[in-house]
């Protein structure tokens, strides 16, 4: 059973979960959110929008490279943190 000390992160993995996507999916969303909070700041997801996404995916696109297969898994983690539906 996953379990974080944020119940945010939590949150997001049931979220996940009841998609049907595995555990392994839900631990690597959990992965990319992490990076995505820690990289602007640990800043609440809540305060966070398209723009905050675009700089993060940038940065991940740019410094260090990262395949295009990651960058896309980041942005669908992102958005489906963010209440969107990934691609």
């Amino acid at each position: 059973m996953h379990k974080e000390k944020s119940p945010l992160l939590n949150q997001l993995f049931d979220r996940v979960r009841t998609k049907g996507y595995s555990p392994r999916t839900g631990e690597a969303y959990v992965t990319w959110i992490k990076r995505f909070i820690f990289f602007h700041g640990k800043r609440h997801p809540r305060e966070l929008g398209k723009l905050e996404i675009e700089a993060s995916l940038t940065h991940l696109a740019v410094i260090p490279p990262f395949s295009e297969t990651f960058i896309r898994r980041s942005y669908a983690a992102c958005s489906s943190c963010l209440g969107g539906t990934p691609p």
